[in-house]
């Protein structure tokens, strides 16, 4: 499962959170957002390993990591600031596409 919420003011920018009960599952999640926007993937009751793998990856990988604990968010590592310009290209056409499906 993803949620997308605004990642704030300024120019148009999202956030995607995809929900996963193992590393291999989320980081497939996160993949398909690569490029497109900020990503955070938020590992549902995990294995103390799983957490341990799942801090490489995103570190590795460049996604914000969090785990989840009887329904308690609690953030690892936030999602990596990034310059990239959002509003031109397929960028631009996929944030205008979420964006339309929100309202």
């Amino acid at each position: 499962m993803c949620s997308v919420e605004d990642a704030g003011p300024g120019p148009a920018r999202i956030t995607v959170r995809c929900y996963a009960s193992e590393p291999r599952a989320g980081l497939r999640s996160v993949s398909k957002f690569a490029g497109y926007c900020d990503r955070i993937l938020v590992l549902v009751e995990p294995h103390s390993a799983d957490l341990a793998w799942a801090q490489v990856l995103a570190s590795y990988y460049g996604f914000g990591l969090e785990f989840e604990v009887e329904q308690t968010r609690n953030m690892v590592m936030a999602a990596p600031v990034s310059d990239i310009d959002y509003s031109t290209g397929a960028r631009a056409r996929f944030l205008r596409a979420v964006l339309a499906q929100r309202l």
